[in-house]
């Protein structure tokens, strides 16, 4: 019990020692990188479903260019 409680007052003087403003700017560069992955993530998700889109609209298109063709011969 001894070491539990030596172990959390020296991580408080720990916290309590750090630069605040370095911590808020640590803080502010960590939330711009998850964001720019985030938005990564976000972007390749959605190229995907709009290519699978467009693939799909195009193929029906042409299946009925070739259905209509058919049915003139």
């Amino acid at each position: 019990m001894r070491q539990i409680i030596f172990r959390l007052l020296s991580f408080r003087n720990f916290v309590r020692g750090l630069d605040k403003r370095k911590a808020w700017e640590a803080g502010r560069t960590t939330f711009a990188i998850i964001g720019a992955a985030g938005y990564a993530g976000y972007l390749s998700a959605m190229h995907i479903v709009m290519a699978t889109v467009s693939l799909c609209i195009v193929t029906g298109t042409w299946y009925g260019v070739y259905r209509m063709m058919e049915r003139k011969q």
